[in-house]
Parts: structure tokens; C-alpha cells; sequence
């Protein structure tokens, strides 16, 4: 999955885990903030508040976590932020 290319706001990947929730905020390639959140239960407030830091133009998710995904997924609906969620039908690994 590629993200657009702007100066002007940030891409965030999420992990979300069985027992944590974790995020990385990069600008361009380079990483500048991250968290780190217990999964259950989920800190709303710390998780809107790592999300309403930096201006986030595209967001990229992997989970195993059906509760924690459909919270985050929510958010980010209500916000409007672009985001995509991996899982086995749209992430394929090919090994040489």
C-alpha cells in the first residue's frame, strides 16, 4: 500500500495486538513519534490524544484485535482520515 506524498501532514501505522496497541507517526521516512497502549482497555483518551498531535493524511493498520480495530476504525471515520486496514485477503507475502 503506498501513501500520497505531502509536506504538510503525517502517516501513521498501527498494530494492533491481542495485548497492546502500538503506532508509529512518520513524516515522509522518517519516524517521529510513536506509542505504545494496553489493548484492553482501550485508552480512548491517550489514543485521541496521540492522534490529534500532528495533522495524519493516511493511516495504515494491521490487527488481530476485532474490539480494538472497530474502536480505532471508528475514530478515524469520525475524523475522516484515510486509512486502510490489512489483513489476509490484502496483504501478500511472496518469498524467493
Amino acid at each position: 500500500y503506498q501513501f500520497e506524498d505531502t509536506s504538510m501532514t503525517f502517516d501513521l501505522v498501527i498494530d494492533i495486538g491481542n495485548s497492546r496497541i502500538k503506532g508509529a507517526l512518520f513524516d515522509r521516512k522518517t519516524l517521529v513519534d510513536s506509542f505504545s497502549l494496553p489493548a484492553h482497555p482501550i485508552p480512548q483518551d491517550q489514543l485521541i490524544q496521540f492522534l490529534g498531535k500532528k495533522p495524519i493524511s493516511n493511516v495504515l493498520v494491521s490487527s488481530v484485535n476485532a474490539k480494538a480495530e472497530k474502536s480505532i476504525k471508528d475514530h478515524l471515520e469520525q475524523k475522516n482520515i484515510r486509512h486502510h486496514f490489512l489483513d489476509y485477503k490484502t496483504l501478500k507475502m511472496i518469498f524467493d
